[in-house]
C-alpha cells in the first residue's frame, strides 16, 4: 500500500515528470518498467512512438529475457551503424 502511494505522488510530482520525459527524449537507450495499469504520465509513456513495451506474465518470465536481450541487441545494432554513417 505504501508502495502505491509513492508512485502515485511521484507520477504526480512535475520535477518527476519533467525528468523522465527528458529521459526518454534523449538518445540513450532506455529499459525500465512500468506500471500495468495507470493514467497520467504511465498513459502518456505507453503511447509513445519510441517505447517497446513487453508484458511480463508467470508464463513467460524466463523467455521473456531472451526477446528483450534480442531486441537489446538488434536496437544497439541499429545505433551503432548509425554513428559508423555519420563518421
Amino acid at each position: 500500500m505504501i508502495i502505491d502511494e509513492i508512485r502515485k505522488m511521484e507520477c504526480l510530482s512535475p520535477k518527476f515528470k519533467n525528468r523522465i520525459k527528458a529521459i526518454l527524449n534523449s538518445e540513450k537507450l532506455v529499459l525500465a518498467t512500468i506500471a500495468l495499469k495507470g493514467s497520467g504520465l504511465i498513459e502518456e509513456i505507453k503511447r509513445r512512438q519510441d517505447i517497446k513495451l513487453f508484458e511480463m506474465t508467470q508464463d513467460n518470465r524466463y523467455s521473456l529475457l531472451l526477446e528483450i536481450l534480442k531486441e537489446t541487441k538488434t536496437i544497439l545494432s541499429e545505433m551503432a551503424s548509425l554513428c559508423r554513417s555519420t563518421i
